[in-house]
């Protein structure tokens, strides 16, 4: 015949001490842990979209850093440039300035020689003028 098979208590009873602990360990057990993985996943996406975002910044700092670079290497030869015909400016100006000179104590010496030998002139004819009065005087006596 056929026996009906009844729950007795104990199966009931593990039954409900089953169910117990899975309510327990699912509320103090399960659910903190799912919650600590669930904000470490949270940090772990922060971080990301920070490190992301940094990335991002640096980024913009670096094109920046050399925009400014270029900027500054394009006024420095600009300076340069600047300061090097500034400089044949002045040098050219130098040369000019010592030509005149040149030219000018040229000049005085050519006019302090010439005022000499014009000076020399006149003595020698004043000599021999003298000489040949001399000369004249001597042969008539």
């Amino acid at each position: 015949m056929a026996e009906r098979l009844y729950p007795n208590l104990t199966v009931i009873i593990e039954i409900a001490v089953f169910l117990m602990a899975l309510w327990l360990l699912g509320r103090y057990l399960f659910k903190p842990f799912l919650r600590v993985l669930e904000e470490r996943k949270k940090r772990i996406e922060g971080s990301r979209e920070d490190a992301v975002r940094l990335k991002e910044e640096l980024k913009t700092l670096l094109e920046t850093y050399q925009s400014k670079i270029r900027e500054a290497k394009a006024q420095s030869e600009q300076v340069i440039e600047k300061l090097k015909k500034e400089g044949e400016e002045v040098n050219r100006e130098l040369v000019e300035k010592a030509k005149l000179e040149s030219e000018k104590y040229f000049n005085e010496s050519k006019k302090k020689i010439w005022d000499e030998a014009m000076e020399l002139q006149k003595k020698l004819n004043a000599t021999a003028i003298e000489v040949s009065d001399e000369l004249t005087s001597k042969i008539l006596q």
